[in-house]
C-alpha cells in the first residue's frame, strides 16, 4: 500500500466532481514547465555561444541549478559574518568559535560544487568520501563551540551597550562610524555582504543575495564549459587515463582546500586583529 494511501481516504474524494478542474490545472503546470524548459535550452545555446564553447555534456549543471548551489555558499558566508559580527559587538568569544567552526561545512559544499564543475568525472567520486568527512567534522565542531558558548558567561554591559547602538542606529538611520569604517574596508568580503545590506528589508536582502549568487554561478558554469572539456575522460586514450587521473585529482585538491585556507587564514587574521585592538582598549582604558 502507498504511503499517500494510508495518510488519505482516497474513497472520500470525488473524483468525477473534481477532474476536470484538475486537468486543466496539471495541463497548466505541464505548459508551464515546458515554457521554462524551452527558455533554458535557449538560454543556454545562447551562453554556449556567447562562449564559444562546445556544447555542454548531459550531466552539466545549468545557471539556475548552478545558482541553487552557489546560493547555499554564498548564503553560509553571510551567516558567518553576521555570528562574527554579533560576536564583535557582544565582546562574546564564543559566537568568534561558532563562525570558525562553521569552516568545515563550508568546506563540504565546495566538495560538491568542484565534483559539478568537472561534469561529475568519475575519477572524482573520492570528492564525496570527503564531502560526508567534512559534513561530519563540522558538526563536530558546531557541537564543541555550542558547548563552549554555553558555558560561556554574558557581558550584559556589553550587551546593553550594544542594544543602545542599535536603537541609535534606528533613529538617527545610519550606522555608526565603526561600523561604516568596517562595511567600506571589507566592502569586497562575501561574507561582509550581511552588515552592508543590514538595513535593506527581508525581500531586498534576499535579492540582492540571490543576484549575487546568480552573477557568480554564471561565471562558475562558463569556466566550467571552457576548462572541463581539458579533463573530458572519455576524450582520452586508455593510455593516457593514468595521468588524467592524478591531474584532475590535483586540480580538485586545489579546488577544494585553497578557498578552506582562505577562509581560514581570513577569520584567523580578523580574530588576532580584534583581539589586539581589545587589548590596547583594555590598556588605554577605553571601552570598546
Amino acid at each position: 500500500m502507498a504511503l499517500d494511501d494510508r495518510l488519505i481516504d482516497l474513497s472520500s474524494i470525488d473524483f468525477q466532481a473534481t477532474s476536470e478542474t484538475s486537468v486543466k490545472f496539471m495541463a497548466s503546470v505541464t505548459l508551464t514547465i515546458q515554457n521554462w524548459r524551452d527558455y533554458a535550452q535557449e538560454f543556454d545555446s545562447s551562453f554556449t555561444s556567447l562562449l564559444n564553447v562546445q556544447a555542454p555534456p548531459s550531466n552539466a549543471l545549468s545557471v539556475p541549478t548552478w545558482g541553487v548551489h552557489v546560493f547555499s555558499l554564498v548564503e553560509w558566508l553571510v551567516a558567518m559574518g553576521f555570528v562574527w559580527d554579533y560576536g564583535t559587538r557582544t565582546q562574546h568569544r564564543g559566537w568568534k568559535l561558532l563562525t570558525l567552526a562553521m569552516l568545515p561545512l563550508h568546506a563540504s559544499g565546495i566538495c560538491a560544487v568542484t565534483q559539478h564543475f568537472f561534469n561529475n568525472d568519475p575519477s572524482l567520486e573520492w570528492l564525496v568520501a570527503l564531502q560526508g568527512a567534512f559534513t561530519m567534522g563540522g558538526n563536530i565542531s558546531l557541537l564543541y563551540a555550542a558547548k563552549v558558548l554555553a558555558n560561556e558567561e554574558p557581558r550584559l554591559d556589553v550587551l546593553l551597550s550594544t542594544k543602545e547602538e542599535e536603537d541609535d542606529d534606528k533613529e538617527n538611520g545610519e550606522m555608526t562610524e565603526t561600523r561604516k569604517e568596517k562595511a567600506q574596508i571589507e566592502i569586497w568580503d562575501v561574507e561582509r555582504l550581511g552588515l552592508l545590506f543590514e538595513k535593506d528589508d527581508e525581500f531586498a536582502f534576499s535579492f540582492k543575495i540571490a543576484l549575487v549568487s546568480v552573477g557568480i554561478a554564471a561565471f562558475v558554469r562558463g569556466a566550467s564549459l571552457v576548462f572541463s572539456p581539458e579533463f573530458d575522460y572519455n576524450s582520452l586514450s586508455s593510455s593516457s587515463s593514468s595521468n588524467h587521473h592524478d591531474e584532475l585529482n590535483a586540480y580538485a585538491l586545489l579546488f577544494v582546500f585553497i578557498p578552506l585556507l582562505i577562509n581560514y587564514v581570513k577569520w584567523q587574521l580578523r580574530f588576532r586583529a580584534e583581539e589586539d585592538e581589545s587589548a590596547r582598549l583594555r590598556i588605554g582604558g577605553g571601552r570598546r
